[in-house]
């Protein structure tokens, strides 16, 4: 305050001040000022334009950049332990992606989708790095030349793609999956992978067994699969998996776990995981809801077909729609 004092002497155009909060929305509510209409942030600032807030745009952006944060620090935790280099590629799209239009989802289409392709190959890059670094460390032999297991990643196991776990696992084969936990404790999840194989038994790194459960693969999974898998990748699978793997996981702190699926050799040995069907709809349409509001979604695509509202009798209409610039 002294310093405020000295600073206005002298100067009759300009004065410096300093105001509590509370005596500021004091002095607000005596004189009744109302806010400046012009002050407000104009959210249609120009034609056949509309800011649509930072918290709920393009929330699949924010939602990739997040997986992708958690990714790139587990990724650095490994870079560091097997004494490597190779996350810079990442490091780079996600600061670009901190922008004040980035994330926030206010930038235009063609912007984001630059944001976004960035993202991707920085992060197939990382996967490369990742997956050596995985075989060093899980080598019995403490080596990492030549690696004695070839990880992979499935970065498509939202839509049920995963060509690793999907190979029909014979009497001397089994699949090896590894997790990892970036946190500072342990941590205990569910891994769900796609499989082929109906009788399949799983395995920590101690030898004991884990309990599992398949789980059949629902038509909507399959279409949605079949879809997406088309459209990322350019290719046709035409025959999905037949089920999901599901088990529980536990994995120490900064650390990783390793379990295997194979099929038992006879029956004695032969610890069977639970099996769930889940029953296809015979409408063609499927109706969920509690109370007055239903919802109508188709049986084949899983989109939705209708809303409404049995109090009101409103059933508003519903559009499916994309764009390209």
């Amino acid at each position: 305050m002294q310093n405020m004092h000295q600073m206005n002497l002298g100067h009759s155009n300009a004065m410096i001040i300093s105001r509590k909060l509370s005596i500021l929305t004091k002095m607000i509510r005596v004189h009744s000022l109302c806010p400046n209409a012009i002050a407000n942030y104009r959210y249609a600032d120009s034609t056949n334009a509309y800011w649509t807030g930072y918290f709920t745009s393009r929330p699949t952006f924010k939602g990739y950049v997040r997986m992708l944060s958690g990714y790139y620090l587990a990724a650095r935790q490994i870079e560091f332990l097997v004494g490597g280099s190779f996350t810079s590629s990442l490091e780079d799209p996600l600061g670009i992606a901190q922008h004040h239009d980035a994330v926030s989802g206010t930038a235009k289409q063609h912007t984001t989708d630059d944001y976004s392709k960035r993202l991707a190959l920085g992060a197939s890059q990382v996967e490369k790095g990742v997956n050596t670094a995985l075989a060093c460390l899980t080598s019995s032999k403490g080596t990492c030349m030549p690696p004695a297991v070839k990880f992979s990643q499935c970065q498509l196991l939202n839509i049920s793609y995963c060509p690793s776990t999907e190979e029909q696992i014979s009497g001397g084969k089994g699949l090896v999956i590894t997790a990892y936990n970036p946190l500072g404790w342990e941590h205990s999840d569910f891994i769900r992978v796609p499989v082929n194989d109906l009788h399949l038994v799983v395995k920590s790194s101690d030898g004991s067994f884990v309990d599992s459960q398949l789980v059949e693969v629902d038509n909507v999974t399959s279409n949605l699969r079949k879809l997406y898998v088309k459209a990322y990748l350019g290719i046709n699978t035409d025959k999905p998996p037949k089920y999901w793997l599901v088990f529980q996981a536990s994995v120490p702190p900064m650390g990783w776990n390793t379990y295997f699926v194979s099929k038992p050799k006879g029956a004695g040995s032969n610890r069977m995981g639970y099996v769930s069907s889940i029953a296809s709809p015979s409408k063609d349409t499927v109706e969920v809801g509690p109370g007055s509001l239903k919802m109508t979604f188709s049986s084949a695509s899983g989109q939705l077909t209708r809303m409404f509202n049995s109090i009101t009798g409103v059933s508003p209409n519903t559009f499916w729609f994309c764009y390209k610039k």
